[in-house]
């Protein structure tokens, strides 16, 4: 169990609003030292969702673009189904690591895999 505190994008709504897929939605920019990445989101949809790791908005982000990573990224459609709605539940067994550690538990178990099979890796097929 990996157990950290994401990082929060300082967001600033600006007040712009326009209409995307029949929601209104409302733009807000983050600046970094690699530029300003501005989000759509709309509150109408009133999650904390977005692309990636991009999300803390008060409402599902449905545009999205970073000039660093020279990304855009548009929803194209929106599906609310709430028939396969889970509610989600933090792990309670396994132990408890950083993602330094993690990331050095996987270096180890890649090397483990690739002593016994030769280092050619595992294919599976269907």
């Amino acid at each position: 169990m990996i157990e950290e505190t994401l990082a929060k994008a300082k967001w600033k709504l600006t007040g712009e609003k326009v209409m995307y897929l029949g929601y209104e939605c409302q733009k807000a920019t983050s600046s970094s030292e690699e530029g300003e990445t501005v989000a759509w989101f709309t509150p109408e949809i009133p999650v904390q969702h977005g692309p990636s790791s991009y999300n803390q908005l008060p409402g599902a982000i449905l545009m999205l673009s970073t000039p660093e990573q020279k990304m855009e990224i548009m929803a194209t459609e929106v599906i609310l189904d709430e028939s396969h709605q889970k509610e989600i539940k933090a792990p309670t067994k396994g132990k408890k690591v950083t993602n330094e550690e993690f990331e050095k538990i996987i270096e180890e178990k890649t090397k483990e895999m690739e002593e016994m099979y030769g280092g050619q890796g595992i294919i599976i097929r269907n």
